[in-house]
């Protein structure tokens, strides 16, 4: 939900929360929430270095807490953040257009699996960043690759920001079925895609 309230709007409310929880004990608890953490060391070059065991435990927790079924999917998402820190990231086309960016993955329905956080070092280098998608989505798959609770296929779903041919080989080799946003100025797909004069007809 882009806002929290809605989990109990009239309309868009989710039981699945709604049952759990009442709304006002929910925000009454979550706005007592803080989390204390030692800085960083001086010298390090992990800029989430102070967040860094506490995210990591929170993903321990979301896939354990519920199994991720067949479908799953790749996104970048935003957490919200107005403060001065050097990895904020602002995108426009975002519910939440400025604040920390996570390579995200979820089961069919939205619940989060795993976030990875994004810190920002690659944003001027195209070819960092084609190597750091490709990394990105293999280090989220896998966990659910090959598993034992829904066998070898799960079908991962991801935008043009991702898809690519390596990738999907890569993917398939683990037992991992694609489907994706084709740009046809990636490299290696065939010619019947990237041939503009081979548009499709309705």
């Amino acid at each position: 939900m882009d806002r929290m309230e809605d989990y109990w709007h009239e309309l868009y409310h989710w039981p699945r929360v709604e049952k759990l929880w009442a709304r006002d004990r929910f925000m009454s608890i979550f706005r007592a929430m803080s989390v204390n953490a030692e800085p960083p060391p001086p010298d390090s070059t992990d800029r989430f270095a102070a967040v860094r065991t506490f995210v990591d435990e929170l993903n321990k927790r979301f896939a354990s807490a519920l199994g991720p079924g067949r479908s799953l999917c790749i996104d970048e998402t935003m957490i919200a953040f107005r403060g001065e820190h050097e990895s904020i990231q602002f995108m426009p086309k975002k519910p939440i257009s400025i604040g920390f960016k996570c390579f995200t993955i979820t089961n069919s329905f939205g619940y989060v699996l795993c976030q990875v956080l994004y810190d920002g070092t690659n944003e001027n280098d195209d070819t960092k960043n084609e190597g750091l998608t490709e990394r990105v989505v293999l280090e989220l798959v896998a966990p659910y690759s090959g598993d034992d609770i829904t066998g070898p296929w799960h079908i991962v779903t991801m935008d043009s920001f991702y898809t690519g041919v390596p990738l999907f080989k890569k993917l398939h080799e683990i037992g991992t079925l694609a489907v994706g946003t084709v740009r046809s100025s990636r490299k290696f797909l065939p010619t019947d895609i990237t041939d503009k004069k081979n548009k499709l007809k309705p």
